[in-house]
């Protein structure tokens, strides 16, 4: 947790490398790349984590495979301390899922087959127990 501010700068670090004449959205996707390899490279380094992969989400998991982190977009309350903040953007399936399972609603209905797809070198599968257990953060920037 104490890599976050990291996170953040090295995203924003991207960002700035967009110029006027890049595609647009360059900058943001960009940022969201720096910020998924940076939210891993230091927990995996510092922490002992692994990348897990969960359908398009892109995580990173610690150890003994109860909490993952991601990273996405916020709306406008993110870092409004009085406020709600919630993902920018409309999320697909795999959000919806760990977002219920973080909820506690629906563990039954998370799909396992999805975090096995794409473990590839350090990263981590999850047993169906395990996946029903997962806590899943994210980072709002």
């Amino acid at each position: 947790m104490e890599y976050l501010h990291d996170v953040l700068r090295a995203g924003e670090a991207a960002r700035r490398t967009a110029v006027p004449n890049d595609p647009m959205g360059t900058g943001g996707r960009r940022a969201y790349e720096a910020h998924v390899r940076t939210i891993r490279e230091l927990h995996i380094e510092r922490g002992g984590w692994a990348r897990l992969a969960h359908g398009r989400l892109e995580l990173v998991c610690n150890a003994d495979r109860s909490m993952a982190m991601g990273v996405m977009a916020g709306d406008a309350a993110t870092g409004q301390a009085s406020l709600f903040p919630k993902n920018g953007r409309r999320r697909g399936a795999a959000t919806g899922q760990v977002t219920r399972a973080n909820e506690g609603e629906g563990a039954a209905h998370v799909q396992t087959a999805l975090f096995v797809a794409g473990a590839g070198p350090r990263g981590v599968s999850l047993s169906e127990e395990e996946a029903a257990a997962l806590k899943t953060w994210f980072l709002l920037s």
